[in-house]
């Protein structure tokens, strides 16, 4: 592997953020707070955890999904193996299976979008995945080509049971229908505990999330 120079202010801060993105992933497989035995509390294993990131070239997010979704473990990896030649072997392989990702990082950034947006890409392809097939599923209900659908026809689709939508998807489309909220907001409202990752990928793609999240809790 090829070294690369790194600043230490870098390296902490991509620390914290492989941290955060760790503890939320962690938390919602265990369905509740993720709290660090006495053995993973060292600052060091998150520094040496953005050590590899950053000689691997990969977000901190984008890490962190890799590792959960390729570690074989029930419980996910451990933060000390995040350092180590299982979350680079990890890393790897999310690579070969997504063979997409590098052109897709340098097209958000064509685009525009801010680098924390690109770097959070697993929430932010899995939301453009959703609507994609939404889109679909729309067209075939109602033959509205309008896209976003500013037909009340796909808005009664969007607001029924009968079709799976993910709740963020709802919101998207459907915001601020208030049957929309009526029948969905709890649910919303639930993803966002369960996702905090899909919720700031919202924000990374130009969602007022403050307003919407008020919305949302509006009696």
């Amino acid at each position: 592997m090829e070294k690369t120079s790194i600043d230490t202010k870098t390296r902490d801060a991509l620390a914290r953020e492989i941290k955060k993105a760790y503890t939320e992933r962690k938390s919602a497989l265990l369905g509740r707070k993720w709290k660090p035995s006495s053995r993973h509390q060292s600052f060091k294993l998150w520094q040496q955890a953005a050590n590899q990131a950053i000689q691997l070239n990969a977000p901190a997010e984008t890490y962190v999904f890799a590792a959960f979704t390729y570690c074989t473990m029930t419980t996910g990896p451990f933060p000390n193996m995040l350092g180590g030649q299982a979350a680079a072997y990890w890393w790897r392989e999310y690579v070969r299976s997504n063979p997409g990702y590098r052109e897709e990082a340098e097209y958000y950034k064509k685009i525009g979008l801010p680098e924390d947006c690109w770097h959070r890409g697993p929430a932010i392809r899995e939301i453009m995945e959703d609507l994609k097939f939404a889109r679909q599923v729309l067209y075939e209900r109602t033959g509205e080509k309008d896209w976003p659908p500013i037909g009340p026809e796909s808005l009664e689709v969007l607001r029924t049971y009968t079709v799976m939508f993910r709740p963020h998807v709802r919101l998207i489309l459907g915001y601020p229908d208030e049957t929309m909220r009526k029948f969905f907001g709890q649910e919303m409202l639930e993803n966002f505990e369960k996702r905090p990752d899909v919720f700031r990928a919202m924000e990374r793609l130009g969602f007022d999330m403050i307003e919407i999240m008020a919305w949302l809790r509006q009696e």
